[in-house]
């Protein structure tokens, strides 16, 4: 949201005083200097308790505890100095490790390993937060068991944290249309009782082993299958407190651009208005949100480097075979090969396109 073009799209919105809440990436903010503009923005939605922390760096399913991890815990607790969030997420996956210091979430074998690892960060995030933390869902998954595991793995990681759900629409639709599943089908695997927040933006197709795959790169329009799935997800998911639209800054240079942005913030609202006053009226609506309260957790002892042996030498293969030229079904042969257990077993039904696409994203981020 630094970007100008952001702002100048955004801006009519908050002169309106139609922005009820504001979603802020911190670590985000660490590495540059906050515009004018941006910081007193930030100050005045932590003041009035409408905002709402995202991580992008921490990688909760990183299964190694590293400097940089103990660095992001540092910045977050000076962070929190300056500013209070109402809640604060991250993203479910790993995105950082060996040579990848910062990237897209990758997906993660759903193991008691995998559990224990996650639970591990949380906790130090909890800890550090002092509020509810919760984790969003990924879009990208390496095979439809990745899909099926997706909300009971979160369940189990959230859960001695009374932790809560994001749940980004985009990435359910990358879901659906990367596997063939309807949303009423995909929807049954999440624990909807722990969704609290909801995520709305945009992406693009990509082509991955003549396959044609649906991305969350956040730098188009709302699809209006997307918008489709707000009034469906609003009516199953009791607890939802707040609904966050989503778009790049530096994708927004026109003025066509920037005003289609503020035609989907304003076609979201609608649609929230809608199920609103077709429930209990707006006014108990707004008064009346539900909550799920977080369980106080012990700080965590510091992490060993064989806690987790087998997802971490998991983790650090799949990168190096990711890194390496080798075509996606010599990627999966190999760690259906290396790998014995649940994880062979889980290797064996990545699709290649799939495979395809983690090998992009990790060459964007290691060029």
């Amino acid at each position: 949201m630094l970007q100008e073009d952001f702002l100048a799209a955004a801006l009519p919105l908050f002169s309106n005083d139609e922005v009820e809440i504001l979603e802020w990436s911190p670590d985000i903010g660490w590495a540059t200097a906050l515009p004018e503009w941006a910081d007193e923005l930030l100050n005045f939605f932590s003041s009035t308790h409408s905002l709402y922390g995202h991580g992008v760096n921490y990688s909760p399913l990183s299964a190694d505890w590293t400097a940089v991890d103990t660095g992001w815990i540092e910045n977050l607790e000076r962070e929190l100095e300056q500013r209070q969030f109402v809640r604060f997420s991250e993203h479910f996956g790993f995105s950082r490790l060996g040579e990848l210091k910062q990237g897209a979430p990758l997906p993660v074998p759903h193991t008691a390993q995998s559990v224990a690892a996650g639970q591990f960060k949380l906790a130090k995030l909890a800890n550090t937060t002092s509020r509810r933390i919760g984790l969003e869902n990924l879009a990208l998954a390496f095979s439809l068991s990745d899909v099926n595991e997706q909300g009971r793995f979160l369940d189990e990681l959230l859960e001695p944290f009374n932790g809560f759900i994001l749940l980004d629409l985009h990435n359910l639709y990358c879901q659906l249309e990367n596997f063939g599943l309807s949303a009423e089908e995909l929807l049954k695997t999440y624990p909807l009782h722990r969704v609290c927040e909801i995520h709305i933006s945009g992406g693009s197709w990509s082509q991955a082993k003549n396959n044609k795959i649906r991305r969350d790169t956040h730098d188009n329009e709302v699809p209006d299958e997307v918008l489709a799935l707000l009034p469906l997800v609003l009516a199953k998911c009791p607890n939802i407190e707040a609904v966050i639209f989503e778009r790049l800054g530096g994708t927004m240079n026109t003025a066509e651009q920037q005003h289609r942005f503020r035609d989907d913030f304003r076609a979201i609202a609608r649609l929230i208005e809608q199920h609103w006053l077709g429930q209990n009226g707006i006014d108990d609506a707004i008064t009346a949100p539900k909550s799920i309260a977080l369980a106080q957790s012990n700080e965590p002892a510091e992490l060993g480097a064989d806690d987790f042996p087998d997802i971490l030498h998991y983790q650090k293969r799949l990168m190096e075979l990711l890194q390496s030229r080798q075509k996606p079904e010599e990627i999966i042969a190999a760690l259906g090969k290396d790998f014995d257990g649940e994880i062979a077993e889980y290797a064996r039904l990545i699709q290649p396109g799939m495979i395809a696409v983690g090998q992009e994203l990790v060459a964007k981020w290691t060029r």
